[in-house]
């Protein structure tokens, strides 16, 4: 990654960090695998939605949504949106 800065011979600064968040749904007394149930539906429902794009994966072999924050012109408005758009898809599938 560093090596095009490095051909015109600036210097660079450290290793840039990545901005990850991960999450998942947990209704009310929901077991462990209804969790990851609802968890995939909310990002499933997130995907259809397509306002916002989010990927899942699992950690300790549990379902969480990942939502990566990368672009330099990622703005706050946009991060509003993001969690506007979560809010509303995790309400409506759990009012299912």
């Amino acid at each position: 990654m560093w090596l095009p800065f490095q051909l015109i011979g600036v210097e660079v600064g450290p290793e840039p960090d990545l901005s990850i968040v991960t999450f998942r749904v947990v209704p009310d007394e929901a077991s462990a695998t209804e969790a990851d149930a609802a968890t995939q539906r909310v990002v499933d429902a997130i995907l259809a939605d397509a306002r916002i794009f989010l990927s899942s994966t699992e950690i300790d072999e549990r379902v969480v949504i990942r939502m990566a924050i990368l672009n330099p012109r990622t703005h706050l408005e946009h991060v509003d949106h993001a969690l506007a758009v979560i809010r509303e898809v995790v309400e409506r599938e759990l009012a299912r």
